[in-house]
């Protein structure tokens, strides 16, 4: 803003500040004197009176022969780039203050590895100069050189920074002392406007405590896998006790159940192997003897005893019977709930709906016993409980599983309650589970008061299965064998284990013109073997006899020799016995205890016509 005239001679140092124009004027001599350019920073005035940042360049301009003609002079303006380098400057002192400020190593070297800069606290921390790390390849620095490792890991960290790829892990650094401090490494490329790389950035943060901690815990994760691996094997070696306690306790519990299933049957074999057989032949005799008597008073007297005697027989039969079912070892479990259901209804007036699914007879004899006193005392317990005067008794076997339920709609009780100990010293359901389960069953128990009850005994079919392989069998009967014509004498071979009775059936027989005993058998397999070899028109069996029982020498004799019929006689009731029979092929069934006149009634239909004889 000034006219040119003002700028004539030295005129023109009054637009510069004036404390600046002596050193102005005193430049531009020197300039003149020495016929060199000059370069400095001033300050001049623009038209607005403001003094901007001006830096001036001024250089002589000589002709050929040397001679200086005119002197040229530039100002430019750099109160932009004055500004901007002093904003650079102060970010660069306040990143710097930053990085002195923490104890983090953060350097920057060539992409060879050659260190370039790097910030204080590591080299205070080292106790070294920045001199003595400078100008050195990164992995040379006293920090890294320590360990072998270390300095491999530095060294590939820079290799792949200059290839672009950055890198993290922790390394071990020194520290003045000789200590040494864990530190979070990390390598990464820096790049120019144009994407080349040019740099590379090393940093790492102290991470010891971290470490140490990391350390602490694999420790500890060590000891605790050595413990869990300890515990595991106590567990394992626990398990394997307690399992074979179990098992122990389960053929305890199979061995006590057995036990006293045996104790029971040889009380009631005594009573029906001693005293009922003699009472039975007891009674024989006295029919023998009733025969011959004409005395009507004689009579009288012997049919009274034959009374008394029917009456021993009954009561002994029923105490058999409590003692131990015959029905349930002679022809099995679902036998014997036949006959358990109709023993309630008569005793109890107690309505059972029986269901027997198909396969549903378990092969193993304790399984038997167990699952029929379960199902005896679930019924008591209706009986004398519930409330009601119908029930539901299942068995099946299904999806692997031995099942047997019961179930009412009477008063239901609270399960809560379920398997305490009675106040009257019983233990009902709480003895009926711990026997289940000793065997490895389990019990399931649903009741609503005032809605009913449903209990189910649930054992694997596995456990049920008879380990000896011995199970009762049954065939099929066949027709019955043609009977000679005419009254030609029938054939007779009577087979019974107690010798006084078959001695006296023997001898009742031989009185019958029409009937010729040919054999007698003491046992199962002899019965089946003089059926076999003397093919009699008749076979007379008792239903319980050692090794064989009635049931399978029926079976036996009806398969392999057709024309033979069968006659079962037991000390059992009547109805007991006799579908077993019929399903193993009789053609009739006489209770020892019954009149002997319908035993010589049907062997006299044998020889005088073909008759199919009724269980009945």
């Amino acid at each position: 803003g000034r006219p040119a005239a003002e700028n004539d001679g030295w005129g023109w140092l009054d637009a510069a500040h004036p404390d600046d124009r002596e050193p102005l004027a005193h430049a531009f001599r020197h300039m003149m004197a020495t016929r060199t350019n000059v370069g400095l920073d001033t300050r001049l005035r623009r038209a607005d009176g403001e003094y901007r940042p001006t830096h001036v360049r001024a250089a002589p301009v000589t002709d050929s022969a040397g001679v200086v003609r005119e002197w040229v002079g530039v100002g430019t303006d750099v109160t932009e780039r004055r500004s901007a380098e002093q904003a650079f400057r102060d970010a660069e002192r306040r990143v710097r203050r930053v990085l002195n400020s923490l104890f983090a190593f953060v350097s920057v070297a060539s992409p060879d590895g050659t260190l370039v800069e790097i910030n204080s606290p590591p080299l205070r921390a080292a106790g070294i100069q920045s001199h003595e790390a400078l100008g050195k390849k990164l992995w040379d620095c006293f920090w890294w050189s320590h360990s072998r490792k270390t300095q491999d890991q530095i060294r590939q960290a820079i290799e792949r920074a200059a290839a672009g790829e950055p890198s993290r892990y922790d390394a071990e650094v020194r520290i003045a002392g000789g200590g040494l401090l864990w530190v979070d490494t990390m390598v990464v490329p820096m790049y120019d406007e144009q994407g080349a790389i040019v740099s590379c950035i090393a940093s790492a943060v102290n991470v010891s405590d971290r470490k140490r901690v990391e350390q602490a815990l694999l420790a500890s994760e060590a000891r605790l896998k050595e413990f869990n691996a300890t515990l595991e094997q106590r567990v394992r070696e626990r398990s394997a006790e307690a399992q074979q306690r179990a098992d122990q306790l389960r053929a305890l519990t199979l061995e006590l159940t057995d036990s006293e299933s045996r104790e029971r049957r040889r009380l009631a074999q005594i009573l029906h192997d001693e005293f009922q057989q003699l009472v039975s032949a007891a009674k024989l005799k006295a029919g023998m003897v009733r025969g011959k008597l004409k005395d009507a008073g004689q009579i009288t007297m012997v049919q009274q005893l034959e009374e008394l005697l029917d009456q021993a027989i009954s009561a002994s039969r029923s105490l058999v019977t409590e003692l131990s079912p015959p029905l349930l070892h002679d022809a099995g479990l679902c036998p014997a709930l036949e006959w358990l259901v109709r023993r309630v209804h008569r005793d109890h007036g107690l309505t059972v709906h029986l269901t027997l699914g198909e396969n549903a007879e378990p092969a193993a004899e304790q399984i038997r016993t167990i699952f029929f006193e379960c199902a005896r005392e679930l019924l008591f317990n209706v009986h004398k409980h519930a409330g009601t005067s119908d029930a539901w008794l299942h068995l099946s076997q299904e999806e692997g599983l031995l099942k047997l339920s019961v179930t009412d709609r009477g008063r239901g009780f609270d399960s809560t309650t379920l398997y305490s100990p009675k106040l009257d010293g019983s233990f009902g359901l709480f003895s009926l589970r711990e026997r289940v389960t000793m065997i490895g069953g389990l019990v399931k128990v649903a009741s609503t008061p005032g809605e009913g009850t449903s209990i189910e005994l649930l054992l694997p079919t596995a456990a049920a299965e008879d380990p000896s392989g011995d199970g009762a069998w049954v065939t099929a009967a066949g027709p019955p064998p043609e009977a000679g014509a005419g009254l030609a004498k029938t054939r007779v071979v009577v087979a019974d284990d107690h010798r006084l009775f078959r001695e006296g059936l023997i001898a009742l027989l031989s009185q019958e013109p029409y009937l010729e005993v040919v054999g007698e058998a003491p046992d199962g397999e002899v019965a089946v073997d003089l059926a076999r070899s003397l093919q009699p028109d008749v076979l007379i069996v008792d239903v319980s006899m050692p090794g064989l029982n009635g049931l399978q020498v029926t079976s036996a004799v009806r398969r392999d020799v057709p024309r033979t019929r069968v006659i079962g006689l037991s000390m059992h009731e009547r109805e007991d016995m006799a579908n077993a029979l019929r399903e193993a092929g009789a053609a009739a069934y006489f209770t020892k205890s019954g009149p002997t006149e319908a035993l010589i009634a049907t062997l006299r239909s044998f020889a005088s016509e073909p008759v199919e004889a009724s269980a009945n």
